[in-house]
């Protein structure tokens, strides 16, 4: 598939005032209840040498009982945040990950259908879908790497080397540090196996118009399963 056409200057100015209006809706103080806990655990982990609560320290409804803390860095990252520059400074943050990753979908959908209208309608319809993650919470992180990710998995057209493998790789560890939504990634990379498998059965390949992606996908899938163990609580 060829590349997207290039933007024409008034395409750039329509996208343009698009992401700002976005930007605007989600500079909005709209925040989460338990934003008030992620940032005193972030504090919580910071003050104690990054060593994770074996419990949750702020709840004597849970006293005892074991936590499995699958935010911690995302927490960190807040509460640093917060320190920092104050709620103004969380709320740059989320209209940050918000607009990158509304910027992945759009170039996906524009690379795909070459059509600059088709591509801005998608990402209306996804900043949309979005209303009801707009507070300020880890799963922002989940958003954009997903949408980095599925950007990658429907675009790529160079064959994968070790460079993109460590990469992704990298990423995952990263991920699965911030926010469990890194599982779907499984599920994404679990369709890429089938898709490849099915494009193999006479006239399939055909009719669905499968392409061959340029990494193994599984390749990949063993690399998801063993980044998922690189958390404080491996597969719990």
């Amino acid at each position: 598939m060829t590349p997207p056409l290039p933007l024409k200057k008034k395409e750039i100015l329509v996208l343009a005032l698009v992401m700002v209006g976005l930007a605007g809706i989600f500079y909005k103080p709209i925040f989460s209840c338990d934003i008030w806990h992620h940032l005193k655990m972030g504090e919580y982990i910071i003050q104690h040498d990054y060593i994770l609560p074996e419990a949750d320290p702020f709840s004597y409804t849970t006293d005892g009982k074991s936590l499995i803390h699958h935010e911690w860095l995302a927490q960190i990252i807040l509460n640093l945040v917060h320190k920092s520059f104050g709620f103004m400074g969380l709320r740059v943050l989320r209209v940050t990950l918000l607009l990158l990753s509304l910027a992945f979908v759009f170039w996906t959908a524009l690379k795909l259908s070459r059509r600059f209208f088709v591509a801005l309608l998608i990402l209306l319809i996804t900043a949309y879908l979005f209303r009801t993650r707009y507070m300020i919470r880890p799963e922002l992180f989940s958003l954009l790497f997903f949408t980095f990710l599925y950007t990658w998995f429907l675009t790529a057209r160079r064959r994968c080397n070790y460079p993109y493998y460590a990469v992704f790789f990298l990423l995952c560890v990263l991920w699965i540090n911030l926010h469990p939504f890194m599982i779907f990634i499984g599920g994404l990379i679990s369709l890429l196996i089938l898709g490849q498998g099915t494009k193999k059965l006479p006239g399939i390949a055909k009719l669905l118009r499968f392409r061959s992606f340029p990494c193994n996908p599984m390749v990949l899938f063993l690399l998801f399963l063993v980044a998922s163990l690189i958390n404080p609580y491996g597969y719990g």
